[in-house]
């Protein structure tokens, strides 16, 4: 949408297509709706880069290029794509202490293999036992300036609203709405 203020209008008209999706295949379906500017800003953003165009419904006509994996042009691009791959290594992290630990360490440590392999990180790879100790390291040795979703976690990884902290800044990041503000469920209507 263009602004934040657009939000009610957009989950209006998504509701509308997420209820006949959710009714048509008795399935449950979320939508998350994303400010353009923060959108644009977050071309290196993991949802961003796995994100298939066709998926979407493109009511400002932002055309295919605008999934296009975003240009690198020197060092300062490379840092901030490491900074944006960290992202998602937090999170799961953070979402860890709150649901399915299990489910969301393995989805923690799969992204910082990942990370590891697609920057040549041998410190990432070699401290997934410890990760926010190889987030740390990693930052203070590259220099990054870490997303503040990425800061909030390493600041205080055992606060116990961290997971609802963290995947706030996430949206925010990535969508320029907090989680509730962005993200829409909807559940099969139940049969009368």
């Amino acid at each position: 949408m263009a602004d934040a203020a657009d939000a009610p209008q957009t989950h209006a008209v998504a509701g509308r297509i997420a209820r006949r999706i959710s009714d048509s295949f008795r399935i449950q379906t979320t939508s998350v709706v994303a400010v353009l500017p923060v959108f644009r800003m977050a071309a290196h953003a993991h949802y961003r880069i796995t994100m298939r165009p066709q998926w979407l419904c493109d009511g400002l006509g932002l055309g295919r290029e605008a999934f296009d994996p975003p240009g690198h042009d020197g060092g300062q691009a490379v840092g901030s794509a490491l900074s944006w791959a960290l992202q998602p290594v937090p999170y799961y992290l953070a979402k860890a202490t709150s649901e399915d630990p299990s489910t969301n360490l393995a989805k923690a440590r799969n992204h910082a293999t990942r990370l590891a392999e697609r920057f040549g990180l041998a410190a990432v790879h070699d401290g997934l036992d410890d990760l926010p100790g190889a987030l740390r390291t990693l930052i203070a040795e590259c220099g990054l300036t870490p997303l503040d979703s990425t800061a909030r976690y390493l600041e205080t990884p055992t606060h116990p609203a961290i997971a609802q902290l963290v995947r706030d800044a996430v949206f925010v990041e990535c969508m320029g709405l907090s989680s509730g503000d962005s993200m829409a469920v909807t559940f099969p209507s139940v049969p009368n």
